[in-house]
């Protein structure tokens, strides 16, 4: 019994720890991080399987109208890398290159908040090295722009 009451305590860090990688505070942040990256191997194991199954939901419901301008098509998940493509109702030319530029540092700044900020399975998977990368395309399907988040985005976020 006293090995399921620690395996319990330290299941109970961990969500507790999860929560934290989106506080506001930097030093709840760190120690949460810490605590993160010392959690045993099965516990990565288990995120993965975690985050694919997240992904596996997320798609059965695409496509998802975000707003009048936005929808999102899909999502890819390996073991590196997390891919969200959006489909931006424009079409090519509509933008100039200034305005295309505040748009996408703008839905950088969002991407940052929502992935960075927020508990769960996507802050846990780039504080274990993957990248997401967000793929914002015309109507027509012409790329308009492409950016990643990393951990060390979310670590200079202010």
């Amino acid at each position: 019994a006293p090995l399921a009451a620690d395996r319990s305590e330290l299941h109970q860090q961990i969500d507790k720890a999860i929560q934290s990688l989106a506080s506001p505070d930097p030093a709840e942040r760190q120690q949460a991080v810490e605590l993160l990256l010392t959690a045993p191997p099965i516990f990565r194991e288990n995120m993965h399987k975690a985050l694919k199954e997240e992904a596996q939901v997320i798609a059965n419901s695409l496509p998802q109208h975000l707003d009048e301008y936005t929808t999102f098509e899909a999502i890819f998940v390996t073991e590196d890398y997390t891919i969200l493509r959006y489909m931006v109702h424009l079409e090519p030319g509509t933008l100039d290159e200034e305005s295309k530029q505040e748009l996408k540092d703008y839905l950088h700044r969002q991407s940052l908040m929502n992935s960075c900020r927020s508990p769960g399975s996507v802050s846990l998977s780039l504080l274990f090295g993957k990248s997401v990368y967000l793929d914002y395309r015309y109507s027509t399907g012409v790329p308009l722009f492409t950016f990643s988040i990393s951990w060390e985005d979310c670590e200079n976020m202010p």
